[in-house]
C-alpha cells in the first residue's frame, strides 16, 4: 500500500511541477506578448504625435483668416506641443535683420 501512495504522490508531483511548468510558460509568453503590444502602442502614439504637430504647424499658414477663438485654440495647442505660436514668431522675427529673416526663409 505505501508503495502505491508513494507512486500516486510522485505521480500528483510531477503533474503539479508540468502544470507549473506550462503556467510559468504561459505566463512568459504573455509578458513577451504584453511588451511587444506596449512597444507597437507606443509607436502609434508617437507617430500620431509628429502628425499631430506638423497639422498645426501646417494650420499657421490659415492663421490669418481664424476667428479670435480658432487663434487662441491653435495657440493652445502649439504650446501644448512645444511648437511657436504666432506671436511668439512675430516677437522673433521683430527682432531680426532681413538678411537672418531671409536666412531662416531658406532653412524652411
Amino acid at each position: 500500500m505505501e508503495s502505491i501512495n508513494k507512486i500516486l504522490k510522485d505521480m500528483e508531483d510531477n503533474i503539479s511541477y508540468k502544470h507549473w511548468f506550462n503556467i510559468e510558460q504561459n505566463l512568459d509568453q504573455l509578458k513577451k506578448y504584453l511588451i511587444k503590444k506596449k512597444l507597437m502602442e507606443n509607436k502609434l502614439i508617437n507617430e500620431k504625435k509628429n502628425f499631430t504637430e506638423k497639422y498645426v504647424t501646417d494650420l499657421f499658414w490659415e492663421y490669418d483668416r481664424m476667428s479670435s477663438s480658432g487663434q487662441e485654440t491653435l495657440d493652445k495647442l502649439a504650446t501644448l506641443y512645444g511648437i511657436e505660436t504666432d506671436a511668439q514668431l512675430q516677437e522673433r522675427l521683430s527682432k531680426m535683420s532681413k538678411e537672418e529673416i531671409k536666412q531662416e526663409l531658406e532653412k524652411s
